[in-house]
């Protein structure tokens, strides 16, 4: 086979993944009001586990992330939560254990999930909320009034 026709393939298969990622892969920044009315539960809480459940979702697998809940701003939540998400998928929030979270959490087919992929996973890093994914919002601001807007918002509906 012709070196150049291999070497044309593959560079067409590796840019054809990449445009269907990075299409599939956009996370929309939705303002706080819609972020809160999309989610069942927003909690601040801590990630205490993280494993594979052995399941998959389309093909990829999902793991559950147990977080012990520190303060409820929306609903009505146990102290422990376990959530699910694709590891494998780009637009998801990672996890570490230990994290200190603000978690906008709906649930489907029973499941807790991440509300907009990693959009809704801020995190809590001293007095500051880090890698806001909200549009109006700040990238990083006092987590004091992020939580009170967010309890207004919670409020609200």
């Amino acid at each position: 086979m012709n070196t150049r026709k291999v070497t044309a393939a593959v560079v067409a298969i590796v840019l054809g993944c990449v445009s269907a990622l990075s299409g599939d892969a956009k996370v929309t920044k939705l303002s706080l009001q819609e972020m809160v009315a999309r989610s069942e539960l927003i909690v601040v809480a801590r990630v205490s586990e993280i494993r594979d459940t052995g399941e998959s979702r389309m093909g990829n697998p999902v793991a559950m992330i147990r977080i012990s809940v520190e303060t409820t701003l929306k609903g009505r939540a146990h102290r422990s939560l376990d959530i699910y998400e694709i590891p494998t998928a780009i637009e998801t929030a990672q996890f570490t254990i230990y994290d200190k979270c603000v978690f906008f959490l709906a649930r489907h087919e029973s499941q807790l999930w991440v509300v907009q992929g990693f959009a809704g996973k801020v995190n809590i890093v001293g007095d500051n909320a880090k890698d806001i994914y909200i549009a109006g919002e700040e990238e990083t601001q006092p987590v004091q009034s992020f939580l009170a807007r967010i309890a207004v918002a919670a409020t609200g509906q």
